[in-house]
């Protein structure tokens, strides 16, 4: 993370499953709990959390089963289809590509909007 005059104020290095390697507040005051893509860290847990429920970054998966059931994938804790290279959870919904690699280098990647892709009734748990 840099400040106004691009200076890195925070910076961290993290593997594959959001697991923290190293972190460093080059600066006062400076602090990031964003994670994965769509997760804030909660500090006093360790687990990251999305809109939807929790991940647990040392497991490589959510502590509670997909509120959408099988429309999220066949393994309900699962993050990302089990590819957080590749693939995104954004809401902790649904894994989706996070970008399209078929481009060869010769243009931007297509971004992946997530809330484009859901449903609203993806979205709302149901109470059955």
């Amino acid at each position: 993370m840099v400040d106004s005059a691009r200076k890195t104020v925070w910076r961290a290095q993290r593997l594959a499953w959001g697991n923290l390697t190293d972190e460093a507040w080059l600066a006062e005051g400076a602090d990031n709990c964003l994670r994965l893509p769509g997760q804030y860290e909660d500090r006093e847990t360790g687990l990251f959390y999305n809109l939807h429920r929790y991940y647990d970054p040392c497991h490589g998966r959510y502590i509670t089963p997909d509120p959408v059931g099988l429309a999220g994938g066949l393994n309900g804790y699962a993050y990302a289809n089990g590819d957080p290279v590749g693939w995104v959870d954004p809401l902790g919904l649904k894994g989706m590509p996070g970008w399209d690699q078929s481009t060869g280098g010769d243009r931007d990647p297509e971004p992946v909007i997530a809330y484009r892709e859901l449903t609203e009734e993806d979205i709302y748990c149901r109470a059955v």
